[in-house]
């Protein structure tokens, strides 16, 4: 692994399953090698002015995260990061083949 990723972070992958109408959610912990990073002033200043209130934060990893649909069934992986949860939102490979790696969008959730 490349010391560009150079830290162990604890993530949570979320499933739902129905029973007889009922859907549950289930969250399963998991480990990754990687870097995060706040969300800077530039990244800020180029989203919608109605989004500003949210925190994000940015993911370098050579692992594959699970990305939330919105209004989907599909549920972003949980990343736990200075005592709050970040869902997945986005994904941006950079497969160039000189290092390899993926930047997520995570957003914030609530507190862990």
């Amino acid at each position: 692994m490349s010391t560009l990723f150079p830290r162990t972070w604890n993530a949570l992958r979320r499933t739902a399953t129905e029973t007889l109408g009922e859907v549950t959610a289930t969250e399963t912990p998991f480990t990754f090698i990687g870097s995060i990073q706040p969300e800077s002033a530039k990244d800020q200043s180029l989203r919608d002015e109605a989004r500003l209130d949210e925190g994000r934060v940015k993911i370098y990893t050579a692992e594959v995260l699970v990305v939330g649909v919105d209004g989907g069934s599909a549920f972003g992986d949980i990343v736990l990061y200075d005592g709050r949860r970040y869902e997945i939102i986005q994904e941006m490979p950079y497969q160039n083949g000189l290092i390899p790696h993926r930047k997520y969008i995570a957003t914030l959730r609530n507190a862990e």
